[in-house]
């Protein structure tokens, strides 16, 4: 049976996003639904890229299958973090394809300074995003419901809290940068440009859960930079 505070919780997180324009659901075929023009032509040079954008898809595949995380939202975050570029470098010091800070990679296990790589940049990334589906999931009462079959409102929470850290999984306003920083990882995620067009590889390792839940004896998870 849910709690009451995670029943509570799950009522006023559909309320808030209730009202939300665009498709709860969108179609990962659709076509770049509910951008704007500036969004369509970055689209259409991406798309004109599709060595650069579809380079990684198979060590996305691979790294989502092995977290259980949609691989058309991982492939979203990286397009909106770092536009699909290995050395990109944040102010914040966020590195590489899924723009990961030094902090957070040494608690998902990976060296830091091999964050330019891209599947060990991967492997951070997909890790710490699996681990907030994981807490959402646990806040909102949703264990036993995959991460990918959740409700939108949720699934944006965990996208908000990627950016923003944590914290965003129970405010119930976030701050104009993170507000846009999930609408621009939804219109990659309604856009040709995420499409997976690689083949599978085989599973990755997996981090044993028990390290995973000693790097995070408090709420608050893992540090994040805000962009």
């Amino acid at each position: 049976m849910r709690n009451p505070a995670a029943m509570c919780l799950l009522c006023l997180s559909a309320l808030a996003w209730a009202t939300e324009e665009g498709t709860e659901n969108p179609s990962p075929t659709a076509q770049s639904s509910g951008a704007d023009p500036a969004h369509q032509r970055t689209f259409r040079i991406m798309l004109s890229q599709s060595e650069k954008i579809d380079r990684y898809d198979a060590l996305i595949l691979r790294y989502s299958q092995n977290r259980r995380l949609n691989p058309r939202l991982v492939k979203s975050v990286i397009a909106a973090e770092s536009g699909f570029y290995k050395g990109a470098l944040s102010p914040k010091g966020a590195r590489g394809l899924m723009q990961i800070l030094p902090r957070t990679a040494e608690e998902m296990g990976v060296n830091p300074e091999q964050l330019r790589d891209p599947e060990s940049n991967l492997r951070a990334g997909t890790a710490y995003l699996s681990w907030l589906y994981r807490t959402a999931w646990k806040a909102y009462g949703l264990e036993g419901v995959s991460f990918r079959d959740g409700p939108p409102w949720a699934q944006r929470r965990v996208i908000a809290a990627y950016n923003g850290g944590p914290r965003q999984l129970y405010r119930r306003q976030w701050p104009r940068q993170t507000q846009l920083y999930v609408r621009e990882v939804m219109l990659y995620y309604r856009s040709p440009v995420t499409t997976l067009r690689a083949r599978r590889l085989p599973l990755a390792p997996a981090l044993p859960s028990a390290a995973l839940t000693a790097c995070f004896p408090e709420p608050e998870g893992p540090g994040r930079k805000v962009l």
